[in-house]
């Protein structure tokens, strides 16, 4: 059994701030009242933990109805929340109500009186210094003493009970305190023994640990102004870690809630620096204050952060060599980026947003008391250890009406921008539609631009169901992805543009740029134009232009793709009057809210008022959803039902209107064929490509078969190459390989239709596969030694040649896609079976 209450302190008062009258401030900060000392230059712990300090807090709560207790060291202040402040408030009206108690231990008493009246004092004395130290104190006096019935006088009867009372009300009062009842509820006194020889000059008390189980306060630094708990939850269980831009991450279930908890402690909330090299710091900020504003406000973004961050280390250095403190190149750094950081760029939140691990980082109103959340890419939900002060809202919003150059207030309380730096689209929300005060969603895209293939990889989506798709975009399809809030909508809509023919023209419209458009054309060769519109959540003063009027001067452009990031408003009427007439003259994509096809249908007709007959020009339907196997709490995206909108129908009934062509297996965790593919003459959309084709739906079904099987065999490729730790298997399931493979597809094709008149897809295939060979030798084995080039060049280049593969060498002689079917081996009999 551990003894944690036996720890034996000197008294020392000396150079106690908190017991000088001017260093001790009660003001009141946004409704709440605040106890502030300032602690500077104590020589104390400057903590609750600490035993002095914790007596002298107590002290200057009595009468004080105070909601915080904040303690300020000049460079980090450390705040303690309302329940904390509560539970001390409790034990300073405790300590006040059992120092009134007079005392009757009786004169004439021999020794035992004076031991008794002895214990009582000292626990009048510690309860201030050791609440809890004092409770178990009290409870174990009366455990040993309350049995014990002196007869020697009748005196000492009197005395007795009367100092069993009075340790009976210390322990009753003491135990209605909030602060003993969390402790009792943590079971933090259950295996505490209770050793009290006291001494003049010593004092009681407990071991730290249960104090600081109790009390865990906020930091802030002087530079910064969000607020950070220090320390996890006693009953938090660690899952795992990793440093994120010199912060620590820790990733903690917490079983009393359910929840797992994303703990971060950034570089400058460790308090690790000496004292010298605070003041260092503290100088410098206090010089670059006046500079900021001015710097912040640049239009020239890029640079003004460059030159600021030079001010920052000359600030730094200058400072240092004031006060003749050494400082190592990689202290100076980190103090510059922890200034730049707090200064000009989102405090705390930034190291949130270069977490390549967190999708979305969401503030909820009042952001005072409430935590930031984040989504985690392992442990989906979590719940953080940072806060935010109005003061920290307040900056960063100023920061993004400046780079939106949009209004925010509350004739406009709503604001949509991007951060392009960090790959993430923000949201605001503040008064009146907010009425507890303002709110943030930060949304990450993905770094890279998502694929069919690597959808097919973690299973979003089967081989079978990424070659329909496939198919349908390259046969001008209009298709709509539906779905809840972070299904995967607009992952699954990037997806889908990469398996469009290069040479189509994209045109996107987005008010919010959420399709990675640049990265399409630069890795893809994308041919994309993006339209930005004014988000419909901000007034019609705007310098931008409506998504209405952008959809009719599209309309405008010629033949091309149109992609909506998300169909919400009027524009939607334009768009299927345009659809309907032929206006669009390409495959068009969009991503609309609905948690099924008749919630989609609903809403388009009922909300976006479009004619019922015009829905017709939709031809598919994808589901996404978030789902959790068997009930777990762990969620994965999936596609969950793909459906084509029947054409035969007068009267509107949602059962009639969508035909299943695949939904989605729980059981088999993947999505099953239904009737209307099992016979493709049901399906009215392949049937109508069938009649396009002058072929039949069967035919047709080949192609969207031929496409699911190449697709399923690059992405087996890439997990063989990735269990073998090969580099550069990544590549294979990139935007450049989705184009390659498409595009090689179809050459592959029209040489077997032009040579045939039809086209064999087993020789389609094997046409493909044969030429696939050669380009995951190039991607992912680079190039050859002696001609510079990888091995899938130069056989495209030279094709009659002999080029050594492997233990042997292959006789390519001929360049159609149906003779690379025969191939001739050379070398030796062994080396021909090694290489078959």
């Amino acid at each position: 059994m551990v003894n944690i209450l036996n720890k034996k302190r000197k008294v020392s008062e000396k150079n106690l701030n908190c017991m000088e009258e001017e260093n001790v401030m009660i003001n009141s900060d946004s409704g709440t009242l605040n106890l502030k000392i300032n602690c500077e230059g104590c020589s104390r712990e400057l903590s609750v933990n600490d035993a002095n300090c914790r007596e002298q807090i107590i002290d200057n709560l009595l009468g004080n109805p105070v909601d915080k207790i904040i303690l300020d060291t000049g460079f980090y202040t450390k705040e303690y929340n309302t329940r904390e402040t509560r539970m001390l408030r409790d034990v300073a009206k405790a300590a006040d109500s059992i120092r009134l108690w007079g005392g009757d231990i009786r004169e004439g008493c021999g020794n035992c009186g004076k031991e008794k009246e002895k214990v009582r004092n000292d626990l009048k004395r510690f309860i201030k210094r050791d609440p809890i130290g004092a409770y178990l104190r009290a409870e174990e006096t009366i455990r040993k003493e309350a049995p014990k019935q002196p007869d020697k006088f009748p005196q000492c009867a009197k005395c007795h009970s009367y100092f069993i009372e009075n340790m009976e009300g210390v322990k009753n009062i003491l135990g209605g305190t909030n602060l003993i009842e969390e402790a009792i509820e943590k079971d933090l006194l259950e295996f505490l023994e209770v050793d009290f020889r006291t001494k003049e000059g010593e004092i009681i008390d407990i071991e730290r640990k249960a104090y600081e189980v109790l009390f865990s306060p906020m930091i802030v630094p002087f530079f910064s102004a969000s607020r950070l708990i220090s320390r996890p939850p006693a009953d938090a269980e660690f899952l795992s870690g990793y440093d994120v831009r010199g912060a620590k991450v820790e990733l903690f279930s917490l079983p009393s809630t359910g929840e797992e908890l994303y703990f971060m402690i950034p570089p400058e909330y460790g308090i690790r620096y000496k004292l010298e090299i605070l003041e260092v710091l503290k100088r410098a900020y206090e010089n670059l204050l006046e500079i900021a504003p001015r710097v912040i406000e640049s239009k020239d973004e890029e640079h003004a952060a460059e030159h600021f961050k030079i001010m920052c280390r000359n600030e730094i250095m200058e400072a240092a060599s004031n006060k003749k403190v050494m400082l190592s190149t990689s202290e100076i750094n980190e103090m510059v980026d922890m200034l730049v950081r707090c200064m000009m760029g989102l405090d705390v939140i930034e190291i949130m947003l270069q977490d390549p691990d967190l999708q979305d980082v969401y503030i909820n109103s009042p952001i005072e008391t409430t935590p930031v959340y984040v989504k985690h890419s392992r442990y989906d939900d979590c719940r953080t250890n940072v806060y935010l002060t109005n003061a920290a809202a307040n900056n960063i919003i100023s920061k993004f009406r400046l780079k939106s150059g949009r209004s925010f207030s509350e004739v406009s309380p709503i604001l949509d921008m991007e951060l392009p730096e960090f790959g993430v689209r923000v949201n605001i929300t503040g008064p009146p539609i907010s009425p507890d005060g303002y709110a943030f969603a930060f949304r990450r895209g993905s770094e890279s631009p998502w694929t069919l293939l690597k959808f097919i990889e973690n299973k979003m989506i089967s081989p079978y169901a990424a070659g329909l798709l496939g198919f349908m975009v390259n046969e001008e399809s209009t298709i709509l992805m539906c779905g809840d809030r972070g299904s995967g909508k607009t992952s699954m809509l990037t997806g889908l543009i990469s398996a469009m023919p290069v040479k189509n023209r994209i045109l996107t419209v987005e008010d919010t740029f959420e399709i990675p458009a640049q990265m399409l054309a630069k890795e893809g060769g994308f041919r994309i134009q993006r339209m930005k519109v004014r988000p419909p959540t901000s007034g019609e003063d705007t310098f931008e232009l409506s998504t209405r009027d952008a959809m009719r001067s599209i309309l405008r452009m010629g033949d091309s793709a149109i992609i909506m990031g998300e169909v919400r408003g009027t524009e939607a009427k334009v768009l299927y009057e345009a659809m309907n007439v032929g206006g669009s003259g390409n495959c068009v994509l969009g991503t609309i809210h609905g948690k099924s096809a008749r919630n989609l249908f609903e809403r388009v007709v009922h909300s976006l008022e479009v004619d019922e007959q015009s829905f017709k020009a939709t031809d598919i339907v994808v589901l996404a959803s978030r789902i959790r196997p068997h009930g777990g709490k762990e969620k994965f995206r999936r596609i969950v039902e793909i459906d084509e909108v029947s054409k035969k129908w007068m009267k509107a009934d949602p059962e009639k209107i969508f035909k299943p062509l695949m939904k989605y297996n729980p059981e088999k965790d993947e999505l099953g064929i239904c009737d209307a593919l099992k016979n493709p003459r049901k399906s009215e959309v392949i049937t109508a490509v069938a009649e396009r084709w002058g072929s039949t739906p069967q035919k047709v079904l080949r192609e969207i078969e031929c496409r699911g099987r190449i697709y399923k065999e690059v992405v087996d490729k890439y997990n063989e190459l990735k269990e073998e730790e090969v580099k550069g298997a990544e590549a294979l399931l990139g935007v450049k390989t989705m184009a390659e493979i498409n595009n090689r597809f179809m050459i592959v094709k029209d040489e077997l239709r032009k040579k045939h008149g039809v086209v064999d897809y087993d020789k389609a295939y094997d046409g493909w596969n044969r030429w696939f060979w050669g380009y995951v030798n190039r991607i992912v084995d680079g190039a050859d030694e002696t001609t510079g080039k990888g091995l899938g060049e130069i056989k495209e280049e030279y094709p009659d040649t002999q080029i050594p593969l492997q233990p042997g060498s292959v006789d390519q002689k001929a360049d159609t896609p149906d003779d690379y079917i025969e191939i001739e081996i050379m070398g030796s009999e062994e080396e021909k079976e090694q290489l078959l």
